[in-house]
């Protein structure tokens, strides 16, 4: 039988906070797609992103147009240094209570950032992060960020 769970708007659909797990349900396609098979096809495709850089440097190197070839390179080095800096980061859209290490709540910057939770897990041997992103401030975001902190204080999790 399912418990009755606590859930509050997130900025591409909902998350349910029951007494045993987190669920982020989200109403965009692609998320789904991706939390399907988790974050290895978001992965492909920044390598993929590399393998371009890559030859784009050696084509411009070969034609000897050594601005390509500087930007180019440094594309590719920040490419590579964005993804291990996000090598953490994990799309599961079901996170078991007991595997929860810590949540960090991040307040908004109006005009800049939105609010969000950071939500630490233990997924195997390693430690991962799932980013749950609220609504703007267009869309009622100061009351919900108030509400989901208040949810996730009284179970607990903060």
């Amino acid at each position: 039988m399912e418990s009755r769970s606590k859930y509050f708007p997130t900025k591409s659909g909902h998350c349910h906070i029951y007494s045993d797990r987190i669920e982020i349900t989200s109403a965009a396609s692609l998320p789904r797609i991706l939390a399907k098979r988790g974050i290895q096809r978001v992965a492909m495709l920044y390598f993929l992103l590399l393998l371009v850089f890559a030859i784009a440097t050696g084509i411009s190197v070969w034609i000897e147009n050594y601005f390509l070839v500087a930007f180019f390179a440094i594309a590719w080095i920040f490419s590579l240094v964005s993804i291990w800096q996000n090598r953490n980061i994990s799309a599961a859209s079901v996170i078991d209570r007991k595997h929860i290490q810590k949540v960090t709540y991040q307040e908004a910057i109006e005009g800049v950032s939105r609010a969000s939770f950071s939500v630490y897990f233990q997924s195997k041997n390693q430690v991962l992060k799932r980013q749950i992103l609220l609504p703007s401030i267009m869309h009622n975001g100061r009351m919900v960020a108030q509400s989901a902190y208040q949810m996730f204080k009284e179970e607990g999790l903060i």
